[in-house]
């Protein structure tokens, strides 16, 4: 059987902090430090539920600042990243 899924190569270049924080995220889940892509693919399937859910959706005439969107003030979490997410 061949495999069908539906993958592009991506190289992204991050902070030597924002490697360790998905390092980690890919570790809560059970892996590897070569499977950050899949962390990455979690995060914004993560993230375009949550908009659709608020009936925004992606809009191009507005531009969505994450700096300024209220679930990112301190003392709150993300909707859908909730640690016993990555555990499933």
């Amino acid at each position: 059987m061949t495999d069908r899924r539906n993958l592009r190569k991506l190289r992204a270049v991050v902070t030597a902090q924002t490697l360790n924080n998905l390092l980690k995220l890919a570790d809560m889940h059970g892996w590897g430090p070569n499977d950050v892509g899949r962390v990455i693919d979690k995060l914004v399937r993560d993230r375009m539920i949550y908009l659709h859910k608020r009936g925004g959706g992606y809009d191009e005439t507005r531009k969505f600042d994450l700096r300024r969107h209220p679930e990112n003030e301190p003392g709150t979490m993300a909707a859908g990243t909730a640690e016993s997410d990555w555990r499933e």
